[in-house]
């Protein structure tokens, strides 16, 4: 449904004024970051809000609770009013309502970040997936990539597809950082079990691979599958174990991460056969607790399995189901969690971001610091 833009917001403060009165707020409080998310329960939000907190006081609006533009921009028009915000932290280029977003932060002179997960740099057609499959959405991401000040890809798969929509004046690749001391390995015997974490739904069930997933457990019938994640289509659930020819386990709920844990370190195999993966959160999870990576050499899988486990044709179920049967007989993947720690680590994350948003807020969105290396 289609809703009109609301007019822009009284006149703010002048210039001078506003930067008055933001240096007298900064000297009495860590300076405040506006965060806007589509949900406060998303784990991944809640780690940044975690990172934040630490050094700066944040705010959190969600869209979820805030689900329509109508509702959302007075709300974040409000606060930036105050004079309080010194940085608008948006996960998601949202086509729908970031573009209007960014637009209110710079007419109030708040510098800008836009964290980009994936979706809003996609286009699968095929698959109904992606914001760019559709002219009007395009340019509305567009339009909000190019109105942020900074952009904060995931990986570098995003980082690339940024560019090469002629966006990305200021970016900064930074991974999710994955938490090794909650996902670690427990020790013991490992089963013969195969697992994958994904939503069975229509808009996702092809995206994540999970008819090649299903594929492969009629293929490898010495070793049980079991895809790990809400069920939103109990017949989609069906057809799954009808391709799995019954070798398929299916909680049908979203897990925790210490159920999920369990399950990491039971498991010999984690297989990720996406046909398009951004990243790859709950792959390099279970590689933190030594599961053997087999993954579709597409996206950003590479990226993260590295030498670490196999990588195969994106689409090609009798090679998965191979490399599968392959990784079955290996032991717990120590270079796995090495590479995940090293790399992916949650502290690098904490580190990256906090340097980052630092000298965002100080530069007022024109600069970032120096990379590092992980």
């Amino acid at each position: 449904m289609h809703v009109r833009a609301l007019s822009p917001p009284a006149p703010s403060p002048p210039p001078a004024v506003a930067a008055l009165a933001l240096d007298g707020l900064a000297a009495h409080s860590p300076p405040q970051v506006l965060l806007v998310a589509p949900s406060r329960s998303l784990t991944f939000v809640e780690h940044d809000v975690d990172i934040l907190a630490r050094s700066f006081g944040v705010e959190v609006l969600s869209r979820l609770e805030l689900p329509s533009r109508r509702r959302l921009l007075p709300a974040i028009a409000r606060r930036l009013a105050t004079g309080r915000f010194r940085l608008v932290y948006v996960w998601f280029a949202d086509p729908y309502d970031t573009p209007a977003i960014l637009r209110l932060a710079r007419w109030f002179r708040v510098p800008s970040a836009v964290v980009v997960g994936g979706y809003e740099t996609a286009s699968l057609p095929a698959l109904g997936y992606g914001a760019l499959r559709h002219r009007r959405e395009r340019r509305r991401v567009e339009k909000a990539l190019a109105r942020a000040d900074v952009l904060l890809p995931t990986s570098t798969l995003l980082a690339a597809e940024i560019r090469a929509m002629g966006c990305g004046s200021l970016l900064r690749v930074i991974p999710p950082g994955i938490d090794c001391e909650v996902f670690r390995p427990a020790g013991g015997l490992r089963e013969r079990l195969v697992v994958t974490v994904a939503t069975i739904g229509e808009s996702t069930w092809k995206v994540k691979g999970l008819d090649l997933f299903a594929a492969c457990a009629k293929l490898v019938p010495d070793a049980r599958f079991a895809i790990l994640g809400p069920c939103e289509d109990s017949g989609l659930a069906e057809r799954l174990q009808q391709i799995a020819g019954g070798n398929l386990e299916i909680p049908g709920r979203r897990l925790g991460a210490a159920e999920l844990r369990d399950w990491y370190r039971r498991a010999a195999v984690y297989a990720q056969l996406s046909r398009r993966e951004s990243f790859g959160v709950a792959l390099a999870e279970a590689m933190a607790c030594e599961c053997v990576p087999v993954a579709a050499a597409t996206g950003a899988l590479p990226w993260v399995v590295g030498d670490t486990g196999r990588l195969v044709a994106p689409g090609r179920a009798g090679e998965a189901a191979r490399a599968i049967g392959e990784a079955l007989s290996r032991g717990p993947c120590h270079e796995a969690r090495r590479r995940i720690q090293e790399r992916f680590g949650a502290p690098g994350r904490a580190g990256a971001l906090t340097a980052a948003v630092r000298t965002m807020i100080e530069t007022r969105g024109r600069e970032l610091p120096p990379e590092t290396s992980p």
